[in-house]
């Protein structure tokens, strides 16, 4: 008897353990979205910031709407308009130019989407076709990626390793057949992953009334953005998010998540590990509300991740009446505490006592990345005369810039 009560015993005390795994597993919002902060303050989850001018020359001038990759010990900035440019992470010094923006057959047609493949050094650009012009990170032309046919027009794409490719499929009018798809370097698909694609599909254009379209930052994205389709039915409206970055990369894993899915998977080649849950409440739009006018007022959905070794970090937006509000979260490990606040208002930098930083949500060596453009910093300078004879002498030389300068490079290093 005394060995079944301990066999008992440790039964129950394994069943109470799973149980509290899975309950620390799940990260309750809907408390801090009804409430959220007005400002997030740098010195809660970032140990220091760097700041780096950009080389300006005829050569490496940085057009409008910048966005930046890392690779190695080089940052990549693309434009619009604009070729791809490289410089010196640390220093600023401009490298180079990576191919070129035309439809030639080492041409590309947009910089600003440029990724980057840590694992094996490729940089990813979208051609004319349904596919990515490959370049090495030093600006070597490596070839055309094709793309599987049913990814869609929309869809979003990134590595599992150096080999394997994977795209979440949507498409901008209509269905798809299949929900995610990972590929080899010829296009071959490897695996079609289980999910719910969108089943139903717009007629035509006959059926749309208006369409919208609004940046990444409109909707607290670091890239991609929104196409919104105002139909002609009554309070029907289809959201559409393009090359939305649905996924993240951390301690050398991929994790996903799905707008209509409270789940975080790790994604493998073999299929999708559920892990945590971010769990909004009565503040989360079902799939089945999608296309729902009236639901986007008071319910959204988590649309980017992006997890740190401490941090877990997340947007999500409303669409309470002519303009979307975009939130940002973050969730600490270390204390299991969760803030809110709109994603506009970026972070309060209370570690220099300098401008406020809009880091994008895409962890490079445990660091977010942004931009400051010298226009702002001069103004900056002008308006805060008193803080600014207290900022360190990195920053202060700042006031040095010309007002047509390349942009400033805000590297800002995470806590750990």
């Amino acid at each position: 008897m005394k060995c079944i009560s301990l066999v008992c015993l440790g039964t129950l005390l394994w069943a109470c353990g799973e149980k509290q795994a899975r309950q620390e597993k799940v990260i309750l919002l809907e408390e801090k979205i009804a409430a959220p902060q007005e400002e997030l303050k740098t010195s809660g989850y970032f140990a220091s910031i760097a700041y780096v001018p950009l080389e300006t020359t005829d050569s490496s001038l940085i057009g409008n709407r910048p966005m930046a990759v890392v690779g190695g010990d080089k940052v990549y900035v693309g434009s619009s308009k604009n070729a791809c440019l490289a410089f010196d992470l640390k220093t600023g010094k401009f490298i180079g130019c990576v191919g070129s923006l035309d439809k030639g057959p080492q041409g590309y047609r947009s910089s600003t989407e440029v990724w980057v493949n840590p694992e094996s050094g490729v940089l990813y650009f979208p051609g004319w076709k349904k596919e990515f012009i490959k370049y090495s990170r030093e600006g070597e032309f490596l070839g055309v990626q094709k793309l599987p046919e049913n990814a869609g027009d929309a869809a979003s794409f990134t590595y599992l390793n150096g080999n394997t490719l994977v795209a979440r499929c949507e498409s901008f009018m209509g269905k798809v057949s299949d929900y995610m798809l990972s590929f080899d370097d010829k296009g071959k698909v490897l695996k079609s992953y289980p999910g719910v694609s969108r089943t139903d599909s717009l007629g035509g254009v006959s059926d749309i009334a208006s369409i919208s379209f609004y940046g990444g930052s409109a909707v607290g994205l670091s890239r991609g953005g929104v196409a919104l389709l105002k139909t002609k039915e009554a309070g029907k409206e289809r959201v559409v998010m393009m090359s939305q970055p649905v996924f993240c990369h951390w301690n050398g894993k991929t994790y996903y998540k799905d707008s209509y899915n409270d789940t975080v998977f790790t994604l493998t080649e073999q299929g999708m590990l559920p892990g945590r849950v971010l769990d909004m409440g009565k503040y989360r739009l079902a799939q089945e509300e999608r296309d729902s006018r009236e639901a986007r007022k008071e319910k959204g959905n988590i649309n980017q991740i992006m997890e740190s070794d401490r941090f877990l970090m997340f947007s999500y937006f409303f669409y309470p009446e002519e303009e979307m509000q975009a939130y940002r979260g973050i969730f600490d490990k270390n204390t299991g505490e969760t803030e809110t606040a709109p994603f506009e208002n970026g972070f309060t930098d209370d570690l220099n006592g300098f401008m406020n930083i809009h880091p994008v949500m895409e962890n490079w060596d445990n660091c977010l990345i942004s931009f400051l453009q010298p226009i702002d910093i001069l103004t900056w300078f002008e308006e805060h005369p008193e803080e600014a004879s207290r900022l360190k002498p990195e920053i202060s030389r700042l006031k040095d810039l010309k007002e047509d300068d390349n942009p400033v490079l805000v590297v800002a290093r995470l806590k750990k």
